[in-house]
């Protein structure tokens, strides 16, 4: 895990475009997804236009890729319709899916944005037409390679397609394939489909500024009661110094001075896992920081800051069982007892 700075992207919509403007940002807010580009803010101009302040990717588009690698392409389809399936299970399709709305994470995984003519509540027709866009993906992205023996064999593993789902899992086993090997192999379902997806970034990092950015003050205050979980939307702090992704979607996150300075410092939950992280300093320029993972607690639902000369965290647990508080730098005791990096308090 690391933390970055997040620059954003604005998309401008005139004030005669201002309501598909809003129309989009509605339907970024309702997916949501780490293969779906982010939305920060939206804000109106004195014109009347809209702007959406998104995520920036670093790319390329899939456009630019092109011709690929046959197996590559496949690969790199697999994951775009494993995002699309996704939407098409909530009801949404994305309606102009080409090659110049994919663009690439800073992990070379596939994210889709352009959701201007998305379809809400879509039907079988809205789906079928991402389902054909999908096809298309296939075509660019093999370029010159299409009529290669690999090549054929992915435009085979597309053809007759009916849902965005089959188009993953097809293309899954294709892209694992040795290029020597026929398709006739058994189908590894949806979720190898979907773990070609895995290194989606949870909500698109994008490119950074090159200006140093300097830590916030503490946010915890200097009292018993600790402090709370700060708003983290899609593991997005929103702070006077900048935008930072430093973690995923549901994860639970504190600021507070694991490194007994003055500049309150990330901490990061992952209930799912239980698994603690923390940030020893805030990146500058387009260099990230990794996490140093610090705990895992069974049951870990939330975080709570413990004030003290260097903080302590308190990991508050589902079930009523009692908090577990574990300690950043490894060098402070409780009752005579290391806990640097463990977790003390009950059982975990």
């Amino acid at each position: 895990m690391y933390i970055h700075v997040v620059s954003a992207w604005v998309k401008t919509f005139p004030r005669d475009r201002a309501e598909q403007g809003r129309f989009e940002a509605r339907v970024l807010r309702q997916v949501a997804h780490p293969g779906v580009v982010q939305l920060l803010d939206v804000t109106e101009d004195g014109d009347g236009g809209v702007r959406l302040h998104l995520a920036r990717l670093p790319g390329p588009d899939l456009q630019s890729l092109a011709p690929a690698d046959p197996r590559r392409a496949a690969s790199l389809v697999a994951g775009v319709a494993a995002v699309v399936a996704d939407l098409h299970g909530v009801g949404v399709a994305h309606g102009s899916l080409d090659a110049e709305h994919v663009l690439l994470d800073r992990n070379q995984a596939p994210v889709l944005c352009g959701f201007g003519h998305a379809v809400v509540d879509a039907g079988g027709q809205a789906r079928r037409s991402d389902v054909d866009g999908l096809a298309r993906l296939v075509g660019v992205l093999l370029g010159e390679h299409a009529g290669s023996a690999s090549g054929r064999r992915v435009r085979r593993a597309v053809r007759h397609c009916r849902s965005a789902e089959g188009v993953a899992r097809r293309l899954a086993r294709v892209s694992a394939q040795p290029p020597e090997r026929r398709l006739h192999r058994p189908v590894v379902g949806l979720a190898g489909a979907l773990a070609l997806c895995a290194l989606v970034a949870w909500l698109a990092f994008g490119r950074s500024s090159s200006q140093a950015v300097s830590g916030p003050a503490s946010s915890c205050p200097a009292t018993d009661a600790g402090c709370g979980p700060i708003p983290a939307p899609g593991g997005v702090i929103d702070i006077a110094a900048g935008r930072f992704q430093a973690g995923a979607p549901g994860d639970v996150i504190v600021l507070g001075r694991w490194d007994c300075g003055g500049a309150g410092l990330p901490a990061v939950l992952r209930p799912s896992t239980g698994q603690v992280w923390v940030f020893d300093r805030w990146p500058a320029g387009d260099r990230g920081v990794p996490a140093r993972p610090v705990g895992r607690v069974a049951g870990a639902r939330s975080l709570r800051v413990i004030p003290r000369r260097c903080d302590w965290i308190q990991v508050v647990r589902a079930g009523g069982r009692a908090p577990v508080i574990v300690t950043p730098l490894g060098d402070e005791s409780l009752g005579g007892r290391s806990f640097g990096g463990r977790s003390l308090g009950g059982r975990s």
